[in-house]
This record gives structure tokens, C-alpha cells and sequence, in this order.
């Protein structure tokens, strides 16, 4: 599958304003080439209801409707470079869910935040709050639909691994500013 590479320092003050650390996702070891990540659904925690993987995989396909990335579900957590878990909200403290970065899954060590992994040895590690208000895992029409709270989540989540590793609140300050100061 992909792996990571740093392509710092970067000279356009505009793409550097939305890069994440340098850290990307590539095939080739060639910047801004088309990347394919694979990411594994893991029953480790709480088993993913086909409900579940679908929103992910909606949420995933609305990133690389827009980046130059596609995505496969793999499956075996060895195959892929995303692992992601489904969990109770005591695991996140009640958030949404918390996900791991390319530079998390750059480092030779495990990466944590407190108790979470988030990556390390090319895996970047994704979490989930199955409790957490909209998820609806049971419910084919509920909030895991497009629309709903929690493909915002998962959008957002994935944010922090992108391609590009596009934070929202990054992302909206560095197209904002450049047209505000020009």
C-alpha cells in the first residue's frame, strides 16, 4: 500500500500553510502523485456493522472525490496503512473519535496520545465513538447517512491523514487569509 515520506521545508508559503508537518501519503516517494490507501476496519474493540463500513466508506470516497487519492478496504490490519477501530465513548472521553497522522505513522515507535495509539511503523490508527450522539450504527437511516452528524465526524477525522493532511480550521484559515490580505 502507500507509505510516508516528509517533503519539508516546502518554498510556497500558500501549499505550505496547509500542509501538516510535511508528512504525506505516496506510492512513489514522488510529491502530489496519486496516492491509494488501504484502510482496515478492525473488530478489536466493538465489531463494525455494515452499516458502519458504509458511512466510513462514503466518507472516504467524498475525499477522494476532491484529492488526488482513492482508497481500498483491505483485509488484514498488515495490508493496510489506516487501522480503524469502532469504540465506546469512555475510550475518547465522550469526543467524536481521534485519528493518527502520516507523521504518526512515519515514526519507528508506537505513537500515542495518553492511552490511544495513534500510529507508528506505517500504521496510522483511527477511533470511533459508536455512542456518540447521531452515529445511529443500527439504523440504515439514521445519522451515518450523508448529512448526518457522524460523517462530519468521520470527515473530519480523516482530515488529519489526507494526502495533504488538510486540518478544517487549517484549511479554511489558509484559503481565507491569502484572499483577505491580497
Amino acid at each position: 500500500m502507500a507509505h510516508v515520506m516528509n517533503v519539508l521545508p516546502l518554498d510556497d508559503p500558500y501549499i505550505g500553510s496547509i500542509e501538516w508537518g510535511g508528512y504525506v501519503w505516496t506510492n512513489s516517494d514522488v510529491f502530489r502523485d496519486p496516492v491509494t490507501i488501504g484502510y482496515f476496519l478492525s473488530n478489536d474493540v466493538s465489531t463494525w456493522t455494515s452499516i458502519e463500513g458504509n458511512a466510513v466508506a462514503v466518507a472516504l470516497q467524498s475525499w477522494a472525490n476532491v484529492a488526488n487519492i482513492s482508497f481500498v478496504q483491505v483485509s488484514s490490519a498488515a495490508d493496510a496503512d489506516l487501522i480503524e477501530h469502532s469504540v465506546p465513548g469512555s475510550v475518547l472521553d465522550g469526543d467524536y473519535g481521534e485519528h493518527g497522522t502520516p507523521e504518526d505513522a512515519f515514526q519507528t515507535t508506537n505513537q500515542y496520545d495518553g492511552s490511544i495509539l495513534l500510529g507508528g511503523n506505517t500504521y496510522a490508527h483511527g477511533y470511533f465513538n459508536f455512542e456518540a450522539f447521531g452515529w445511529d450504527y443500527s439504523d440504515p437511516n439514521g445519522g451515518l447517512n450523508v448529512g448526518g452528524v457522524s460523517p462530519s465526524a468521520i470527515r473530519r477525522e480523516r482530515s488529519e491523514w489526507s494526502s495533504s493532511t488538510i486540518p478544517t480550521e487549517r484549511f479554511v484559515a489558509s484559503v481565507v487569509a491569502p484572499v483577505a490580505t491580497a
